[in-house]
């Protein structure tokens, strides 16, 4: 198997030499020694990088020597890894509201890069970098690519957590099927904004249908950042274990941490354009119980979902995706 030559993807695989660089001498290497093979094998990680107190101590890179002709972009990425660090560390802060545990994995998406960033324990953190080398892709080969990466690098994390003799926290979720569950029957509770055409209310009817106890529990759709519509099923019977914050207390923190996202994408998307684009397409926010995500179809549309569940995270962004593409053909976009 080859991979097609692409100038966003330096090197070639297989084989894939692997470049070792440490900051910190000795220290961390049995850590650096389990990262290099994840890297060497792997079709999809590029980069991957260890950040002790916002501080980088080692990367391990598949873009091979003469080292000068690829340092440029090994200092992009590990710049950009600082600020993503730090930027997991703000979002940490701003959920806790929701009582759903601490952030554990962070998924940056755009359309030629993806971001992974693991809380391996308290102030250490693991970075990778998948670089979407095929561009000819559909969208839902582009997506299980990105997920094979997603669980490579989740489960290196969980290995490192567990030379550390600290517990799986199943970032990412379980299953990792990829499979939706079968819709759950509970009443779905709606809230539209004032601004929803026709065609919008019934894509909120449409989407509604989608939510299920197994896993997805709310979403909700924005144009420019206005709620056009939500729906959940907090007041499921099966999520009753949550019920310290009241479902509509829950609503209104949901909608605000969606609203959050539109000056922290901005600050962010502009910190790292020496590696990414201008906008994201795609966000994940995992937590020790459940996942918000966030995609967008478009620039101006933002569908914003949530699992409580955390082994559910996976398949219930799969359901999501099924809401986007939903969203796609309602409003005649392209996929």
């Amino acid at each position: 198997m080859s991979r097609p030559d692409d100038q966003t993807h330096l090197g070639t695989w297989p084989p894939r030499p692997v470049k070792l660089a440490s900051y910190a001498g000795a220290r961390f290497g049995d850590i650096r020694e389990m990262c290099s093979p994840t890297v060497s094998r792997s079709e999809q990680i590029a980069y991957v990088a260890l950040y002790s107190k916002g501080s980088c101590v080692f990367d391990v890179d598949a873009y091979g020597d003469p080292a000068s002709e690829h340092e440029a972009r090994r200092a992009a990425f590990r710049n950009a890894g600082c600020h993503v660090v730090a930027q997991m560390k703000a979002y940490d802060g701003a959920l806790a509201e929701l009582d759903t545990g601490e952030l554990m994995r962070t998924v940056l998406e755009e359309k030629r890069l993806v971001i992974f960033c693991g809380r391996v324990r308290r102030d250490q953190h693991l970075v990778g970098i998948m670089v979407k080398a095929r561009r000819d892709l559909g969208a839902e080969a582009c997506a299980r690519a990105v997920d094979t990466a997603d669980r490579e690098f989740f489960s290196l994390v969980t290995a490192i957590r567990q030379a550390y003799h600290l517990p799986d926290e199943m970032a990412g979720g379980r299953t990792g099927s990829g499979q939706k569950a079968v819709t759950g029957r509970s009443h779905a509770h709606l809230s539209q904004g004032g601004e929803a055409t026709g065609r919008e209310n019934e894509l909120c009817r449409q989407a509604a249908t989608l939510l299920a106890p197994d896993d997805l529990h709310y979403l909700a759709l924005y144009r420019d950042w206005r709620l056009l519509f939500a729906a959940d099923i907090l007041d499921a019977s099966s999520l009753a274990l949550f019920a310290d914050v009241e479902p509509e207390e829950r609503r209104r923190m949901y909608d605000r941490q969606a609203r959050a996202a539109r000056h922290e994408t901005l600050r962010l998307a502009h910190k790292l354009r020496p590696v990414m684009g201008r906008r994201f397409d795609r966000i994940v926010l995992d937590m020790q119980q459940g996942a918000l995500y966030y995609h967008w179809p478009t620039p101006e549309h933002l569908v914003f979902g949530v699992t409580l569940w955390q082994r559910a995270v996976n398949d219930a962004e799969w359901r999501l995706r099924e809401v986007v593409d939903t969203v796609r053909r309602g409003l005649s976009l392209p996929s």
